[in-house]
């Protein structure tokens, strides 16, 4: 083939000039076909419009003509749409040996011969075995699985390989004419429009090759709906045959009930005891007899026809038509129950009516259908019974299958080449030109974008639908975001540096002011800090103490006595112990504490991290047992934070001198911790704190 660079106007999805050649084709294949079949000739050349179409337009094209072109010949034969599945199977493989090189030498066209004549006789045979019950119309096939079955080989066999014979010769002449067209156009007409006009958007031939991402957007959508498609399939076929032997079953229920009817009136219930005993009323037993065998040969449908009379020790016969194949019983004989029937036999004993029974043994796949024979006195004294032959069914749902499948696939098959075609030019391309963009965007770093010479160097998307507006979008989101990020990178540090100043500064002018603690805001924020990253690591409270609420806890440490602020040097520096009024005052820097608090968080939202420290200020002097103070909280109602700071504001006030007492020495502190837990602490905070012993021995410069 010649080579050469595919023009930008053959890039369009849709060209005039190629959908006259898809016409052109459908009216090649309709017109020889048609054609042929007047001249009784042993060919129809009904792919040869399929085969040009295909090479020139891709296989879309070629799909399109082959479907068509059967819609248009059931209007002469509707078997011809059980054809189109073979016939779309046949024109992307044309297209895909055209991109391949296959065409180029003549060694490739003896491959494309045989892969197309396998493949096309394959379907062909199996239409003509199982819809057409192995009868032929083409005298030409007909003839060769003649000669094959008398050389021994099995029905299917010989059909299959004398219309293999066909499809080569007529398959050759097809593919040969590709050949000369791809071979011997000109340049021009090659550059412009083989496999570049109709549906298809891709670079020249020469450049085909190249590797299937099934794990990319179009293999997985691909993938996807040809699951999607084979299920839809599936689920056609089991409830469409499902049904359809349902009403099979229901009809053949209602001839075995019109039957078995019919059967009571010839039959005079009142003379069933005496034709079970021979000798007695035999004439008229006879007549009965004969009118049942009209009856039973009347319906081909019908496999077994009898009457019985249903006693305890078996079935009694009255009447058992014999059948070419089954001489039925003898009057009056006794046929045991079948095993099948266990179920029936209660009504059946009942002289009950009971609905048509499906049973599947020794007879065949039998519906049984039981009427009561009633006498004079409305009693039932018998049972009429015909078996109907279900066996049709199984052949008639092969032939609906097939049917259904030949022409569901078709359209299947067409469907996915076409969303496949469509989702690579129309949404991956653009979507890979978005995806480089993107990574090149983080590559080189929103702080370097704007000014980076990659920026200016990427393509544009102009598919004038929702991903150019997102592509547009995109960029302009990253150039504002690029030249923001700066600005905003510099005011949020200088915030941060800012909030962390006037937290510290408002904790240490609390320390300044309370002479009787000394460092204690930095030991309890140690010793918190110890708590809570124990508590994490053990992943105690999961559902609250996240990695960011235990970071939250460790900044807020040094609020929570922000409230003794309030509180005045008279009563926070007293040498001695506290009245019981001036305690009472002490108390309130909780609800000082946290007064203050908000009135910092006023206007303000998601700030957890002083959420945290209001609820520490408030509520660290609370009890587990809810006995503290300022709000009586108990358990689990007294925020975790809270319950953190508990423990380690009275162990610092334990271990540290104060003008009113001396330190408790450490074990006797420790005791004191662990004899509160339960009462005063949350256990598994001092559990917790228990087990950072070390750590806390080394901040108090213990020694073993």
């Amino acid at each position: 083939m010649k080579s050469s660079t595919m023009p930008e106007k053959a890039k369009y999805l849709f060209s005039w000039w190629m959908a006259a050649l898809l016409f052109l084709g459908i009216g090649l294949n309709v017109g020889l076909s048609r054609l042929m079949i007047a001249l009784k000739a042993p060919l129809f050349f009904d792919a040869l419009g399929t085969s040009i179409a295909s090479a020139v337009s891709g296989p879309i094209g070629g799909m399109l003509t082959a479907l068509l072109t059967q819609s248009i010949e059931m209007a002469f034969d509707l078997t011809s749409i059980y054809y189109a599945l073979a016939f779309i199977i046949f024109a992307a493989l044309i297209s895909f040996a055209v991109r391949l090189g296959l065409f180029n030498k003549l060694w490739g066209l003896p491959i494309v011969i045989f892969a197309s004549s396998f493949i096309l006789s394959l379907f062909q045979s199996l239409i003509f075995f199982f819809l057409s019950n192995g009868s032929v119309d083409y005298a030409f096939i007909g003839g060769l699985s003649e000669i094959f079955v008398n050389q021994g080989f099995p029905s299917f066999l010989a059909l299959w390989l004398a219309a293999w014979l066909y499809q080569l010769l007529d398959k050759t002449i097809s593919v040969v004419l590709v050949y000369l067209l791809v071979r011997f156009l000109p340049d021009k007409i090659l550059a412009h429009y083989l496999q570049g006009g109709c549906f298809y958007k891709k670079e020249p031939i020469k450049n085909f090759s190249k590797k299937i991402r099934w794990h990319s957007i179009q293999g997985k959508a691909t993938i996807m709906v040809s699951i999607i498609s084979i299920a839809l399939v599936a689920i056609i076929s089991v409830v469409s045959s499902t049904i359809y032997q349902n009403k099979c079953i229901s009809y053949y229920s209602e001839i075995g009930q019109d039957y078995t009817k019919a059967m009571c009136e010839i039959i005079p219930g009142d003379d069933v005891d005496s034709f079970l005993i021979a000798g007695q009323k035999d004439s008229e037993y006879a007549l009965a007899e004969k009118s049942l065998y009209g009856l039973f040969n009347s319906c081909d449908k019908i496999e077994y026809m009898y009457v019985y009379k249903i006693e305890e020790d078996g079935c009694h016969v009255v009447f058992d038509l014999d059948t070419p194949e089954v001489k039925g019983a003898e009057r009056g004989e006794v046929v045991p129950f079948d095993e099948g029937f266990t179920e029936y036999l209660p009504a059946l004993k009942a002289g009950e009516e009971i609905q048509p029974i499906i049973s599947s043994d020794q007879y065949g796949w039998l519906c049984s259908v039981y009427t009561p024979l009633h006498d004079s006195n409305n009693k039932t004294v018998a049972y009429a019974c015909t078996d109907i032959d279900m066996r049709d069914i199984t052949a008639d749902i092969n032939s609906f299958l097939m049917k259904l499948l030949g022409l569901v696939f078709s359209f299947i098959i067409l469907s996915l080449c076409l969303a496949y075609y469509y989702i690579d030019n129309l949404l991956i391309q653009p979507l890979n030109t978005l995806v480089k963009r993107t990574r090149d965007y983080k590559e080189v770093g929103i702080e370097n974008w704007s000014v980076s010479p990659i920026r200016n160097q990427q393509k544009e998307i102009t598919t004038k639908d929702e991903l150019e507006e997102l592509f547009v979008s995109l960029k302009e989101s990253e150039d504002a975001a690029s030249e923001d990020y700066r600005t905003i990178e510099e005011q949020t540090a200088k915030m941060l540096r800012m909030e962390r100043n006037i937290v510290l500064a408002m904790a240490n002018m609390v320390e300044l002011r309370d002479k009787n603690t000394g460092e204690h805001i930095k030991r309890t924020s140690f010793y918190v800090e110890l708590i809570a990253n124990q508590l994490y690591k053990e992943k105690a409270f999961p559902d609250i103490l996240t990695d960011d609420y235990r970071k939250d806890v460790i900044l807020a440490a040094p609020l929570h006595d922000v409230g003794k602020i309030k509180i005045s040097d008279t009563v926070l520096n007293k040498p001695g112990k506290l009245t019981d009024e001036e305690f009472a005052i002490m108390k309130t820097h909780t609800s000082e504490g946290k007064r203050i608090i908000d009135m910092a968080l006023e206007g303000i939202t998601g700030n957890t991290y002083l959420e945290v420290a209001r609820d520490m200020a408030a509520y660290h002097h609370e009890k587990w047992d809810g006995s503290g103070y300022m709000e009586g909280l108990k358990g689990e109602q007294i925020p975790l934070s809270a319950r953190i700071m508990a423990v380690a504001d009275v162990f610092d006030a334990l271990v540290s001198k104060r003008s009113y007492k001396e330190p408790f020495p450490y074990p006797t502190a420790i005791d004191i911790i662990k004899k509160e837990s339960g009462t005063h602490f949350d256990p598994e905070v001092v559990k917790a704190f228990l087990e950072v012993q070390e750590d806390v021995k080394k901040e108090l410069n213990i020694k073993e």
